[in-house]
């Protein structure tokens, strides 16, 4: 029998088990190396971020989907791959042994790339631990007797469309929440067309959000 083994519960590796759940493949082990037994889906966060959409409706029960797909879960992160012997080894200490792996882990940030960042700032990855902590900035934000002030670090299209429903969340507060979106010296949507830059630094600056296109060494 072959043995799949997905490390980490990325969206990949969702649709990876629901596929298994529909077909119920024979002839193979399918293994789930990830730390949560949740996770939360990435295009909607914005949304929830917003006020859109409650945290059950972006979340993936991901224990009942691998077992409805036939998977071990194991609640571990991959911390080292030997391809010789075909294992992956777990922050645990236990061996995986494997014909085939997909990795899926997700991104994470750097939080000690910014002086003051870890003590100061909240990443956006892994987004288990920014659900558990964006209701508790609306919270203050809503009961500040001035504007919060909050900044998003990263001109990318995560910190455009965070900045974006920040400012939406905000504007709905007895006093509406200031935001501001840095890009770290580079114009924001690196990448991009500049007509799409255009676009987007245009929404911006209509939804309030103050744009500085400047590098950011200090939190």
């Amino acid at each position: 029998m072959k043995r799949l083994l997905l490390a980490g519960g990325g969206q990949a590796h969702m649709l990876v088990l629901r596929e298994f759940a529909r077909r119920r493949f024979t002839g193979m082990e399918l293994l789930l190396v990830t730390p949560s037994n949740l996770q939360h889906y990435s295009g909607m966060l914005p949304g929830w971020i917003a006020g859109h959409y409650s945290i059950k409706e972006l979340t993936i029960d991901t224990a009942s989907l691998a077992q409805a797909a036939g998977a071990r879960l194991i609640a571990a992160h991959v911390q080292k791959l030997d391809l010789a012997r075909r294992a992956a080894i777990t922050d645990g200490g236990e061996t995986l042994e494997f014909d085939v792996l997909s990795i899926a882990t997700g991104a994470e940030v750097d939080a000690d790339a910014i002086t003051g960042a870890r003590e100061h700032a909240v990443p956006l990855r892994p987004f288990g631990e920014f659900v558990k902590q964006w209701p508790r900035i609306v919270s203050q934000a809503e009961s500040a007797r001035e504007p919060y002030r909050l900044t998003v670090i990263g001109g990318g299209a995560a910190g455009v469309e965070t900045a974006l429903a920040a400012a939406h969340r905000g504007r709905t507060m007895r006093v509406p929440m200031r935001v501001k979106l840095l890009s770290g010296g580079v114009p924001i949507l690196p990448g991009h067309c500049d007509r799409a830059r255009a676009l987007v630094r245009s929404a911006l600056i209509n939804n309030g959000v103050k744009v500085l296109e400047t590098v950011a060494n200090r939190v």
